[in-house]
C-alpha cells in the first residue's frame, strides 16, 4: 500500500479534514480521482446564495486540489437536500438517506472510470458510514480498499449512552443511531482491507467491537494550525456526554 506507483481513488462525503487524504495523494501524483458530493470553485455563483445550508458549500473546495481530477454532484445534492426538507425528515433519517444517496452517485461514477489504462488496479479510499455499497463495488473489481474510520464506532456510542443516562439534561434530544447503522458499519469493516484510525483509543474501541486488529492502522491526524492557535487555550467539558455532544454538533457550546 506504500508503493508510490500505486494510484488512488478517494471518495469523500463533505469536506472532512479539509481533504487531507486526497491533498496528500495529489502532491505525490497518486490521486486519480477525488469523488465528492459537492465541489464549489472560488468564482462559483453558489457562493452568492444566502441560505445557511448553501453557504456551507463555500467550504467544498481546496486550493491544493485546484488542478486535481475531481468529480462532484453539486446540483444533485441541492435537489436531494431540498427534497429532504420538503419531506421534513428527521436528522438521523436524513443523514442515513444522504449517505445512501451519495454512495449511489459514487458507484455510477466509478463505473465510468476506465481503469484498464492504469498500470495497476487502484486503491480505493472512503470514509466510514457512507462506504458499504462503495466497498462492495470495489471488491467486485478486485481493488484494494481502505476505510477511513471517523470515530471509535459503536463502543463510543455505548460510552455516550451511559453518560446520557447520568446527565440527560445536557442533551435531552439525544438519540442513539438506528441498529441498521451499526450493522452496515460492521460490514464495512469486514470488507475493508485496511482501516485507518487516528488514535490508540479508537483502535482499542474498534477491537472491542470485534473489528479485526490486523486491519487497523493508526495514522495521527495532522493539520495546519492557524495563527490564532498560538494563543488558543482549550477548555474541556466536565463529562463525556458533553464531549460527545460537542463532536456531534460542533459550534460555540458552553457547558457547566
Amino acid at each position: 500500500m506504500n508503493n508510490k506507483d500505486n494510484v488512488w481513488i478517494c471518495c469523500q462525503l463533505g469536506a472532512r479534514e479539509h481533504y487531507a487524504i486526497p491533498r496528500a495523494l495529489h502532491r505525490t501524483g497518486q490521486l486519480k480521482y477525488l469523488i465528492t458530493d459537492a465541489w464549489v470553485k472560488p468564482n462559483s455563483w453558489f457562493k452568492e446564495l444566502p441560505l445557511a445550508r448553501l453557504k456551507s458549500l463555500g467550504d467544498r473546495h481546496h486550493t491544493d486540489l485546484t488542478n486535481a481530477p475531481v468529480a462532484a454532484f453539486t446540483n444533485k445534492l441541492l435537489f436531494f437536500e431540498a427534497q429532504q426538507r420538503i419531506q421534513k425528515t428527521k436528522p438521523w433519517s436524513r443523514m442515513i438517506a444522504r449517505n445512501d444517496w451519495y454512495q449511489k452517485q459514487v458507484i455510477q461514477k466509478l463505473k465510468q472510470i476506465d481503469t484498464s489504462k492504469f498500470q495497476e488496479p487502484p486503491i480505493l479510499f472512503t470514509y466510514s458510514y457512507a462506504a458499504l455499497k462503495i466497498l462492495r463495488y470495489a471488491k467486485t473489481q478486485g481493488w484494494q480498499t481502505v476505510l477511513g474510520q471517523i470515530d471509535p464506532g459503536i463502543e463510543e456510542e455505548k460510552i455516550v449512552l451511559a453518560e446520557f443516562k447520568r446527565y440527560p439534561e445536557l442533551a435531552p434530544d439525544w438519540q442513539p443511531v438506528p441498529p441498521t447503522y451499526w450493522e452496515n458499519w460492521q460490514q464495512e469493516c469486514q470488507l475493508a482491507d485496511h482501516i485507518l484510525v487516528n488514535s490508540d483509543w479508537s483502535k482499542n474501541l474498534l477491537i472491542k467491537a470485534k473489528v479485526m486488529e490486523k486491519k487497523i492502522k493508526i495514522v495521527p491526524l495532522v493539520y495546519q494550525a492557524p495563527e490564532t492557535a498560538k494563543t488558543f487555550e482549550r477548555v474541556y467539558p466536565k463529562n463525556l456526554l458533553a464531549i460527545a455532544f460537542a463532536r456531534t454538533f460542533p459550534g460555540p457550546h458552553h457547558f457547566t
